[in-house]
């Protein structure tokens, strides 16, 4: 058998551990994990994954590059879980807080305007909002024409895109099998920015848009 790569194998534990510690490890915890005892190798290896651009180098210390954006670490984001909401017929949305769920911004959300919601339904499962995804939803009133958004039709919410229609407004499903609805009952609660398959997961990550 080919001996493991020990560049890759240093990778990926460097990655492993800031993805559920936010802790990048040190010379010794890498060398311990890999057996190894020579650190001036180890560093050869993690100089060399810079020199890639895989990792990055901070403070004296090594980060993934996937968790490093403009000159800083990446930090995960504990958002409140709210409740449901449906993506199929509108239901109403519970808001009580449920537990929190982490999300790994890639965008300049303000955190404190960040919630999450379960969905129930398939109308979006076009655009990979399933039945029992999360989504993260960043409030704000506003949204552009053909993004997906949380909102309240009456006192039920739900997932759709959203289209301005002659001053009314057009919640569009993503699958054949659900109606578009033309009302102008409608109150946008935020626009979707992220979704999850399960929020056990270890972080989320942004939505498909478009």
């Amino acid at each position: 058998m080919p001996k493991p790569d020990k560049k890759e194998e240093i990778l990926k534990y460097v990655t492993d551990r800031y993805s559920s510690h936010l802790l990048p490890p040190t010379m010794d915890e890498i060398a311990q994990h890999l057996g190894l005892k020579a650190v001036s190798n180890i560093h050869r290896q993690l100089r060399s994954l810079v020199e890639e651009g895989r990792l990055v180098e901070y403070q004296r210390k090594y980060l993934p590059s996937g968790f490093f954006r403009k000159g800083q670490p990446l930090r995960l984001l504990q958002i409140p879980l709210l409740g449901n909401v449906a993506g199929g017929l509108p239901m109403l949305a519970l808001e009580n807080l449920q537990g929190h769920v982490p999300y790994l911004p890639e965008g300049a959300e303000d955190p404190e305007e960040l919630f999450a919601l379960k969905v129930q339904g398939d109308s979006m499962s076009g655009a990979g909002i399933l039945d029992g995804d999360i989504v993260v939803v960043e409030r704000t009133p506003i949204v552009e024409n053909g993004e997906i958004a949380v909102a309240m039709v009456g006192e039920e919410a739900t997932v759709k895109r959203i289209f301005r229609e002659g001053g009314r407004i057009r919640l569009q499903p993503e699958n054949p099998a659900y109606s578009p609805l033309l009302t102008d009952d409608v109150m946008i609660l935020g626009k979707v920015v992220a979704c999850s398959r399960s929020y056990k997961s270890r972080y989320i990550r942004p939505a498909r848009g478009d």
